[in-house]
Order: structure tokens, then C-alpha cells, then sequence
């Protein structure tokens, strides 16, 4: 495989999704977990839209 040096990779495994920078030199792959320390942001929240209590509805005429 090859990966260009600074492609960001996530690895869903279920559970978690880590995220990895490879800083390796081309065609190398040295691959860095990103952690929150090193700048990544972790939002929380539903995926659905309407989960988060909205009372927003809809009607059709």
C-alpha cells in the first residue's frame, strides 16, 4: 500500500476509531496515533440530527 507523507488513516475497529499520521518518507509508512495532546478534537453527539431534543416537525399539505 502506499500512503503519501501526512495522509491521516482512521481504523475503525466497532469501537473505536483512532486516527494515524503517517510521517514516514515515501514510499516508507511510519504510522503516529494522533492523540487529543496533539491537536485532534473529540466532538460528542449523536448522529442523528433530531436526537438532541430538538422539537422541530414537520407538516405536509
Amino acid at each position: 500500500m502506499i500512503l503519501p507523507t501526512g495522509t491521516t488513516i482512521a481504523v475503525a475497529d466497532g469501537d473505536t476509531v483512532p486516527l494515524f499520521h503517517n510521517t514516514g518518507l515515501n514510499p516508507g509508512v511510519n504510522l503516529v496515533e494522533i492523540t487529543a495532546a496533539s491537536g485532534a478534537r473529540h466532538h460528542t453527539g449523536s448522529a442523528d440530527p433530531m436526537a438532541g431534543g430538538s422539537s422541530r416537525t414537520t407538516s405536509r399539505q
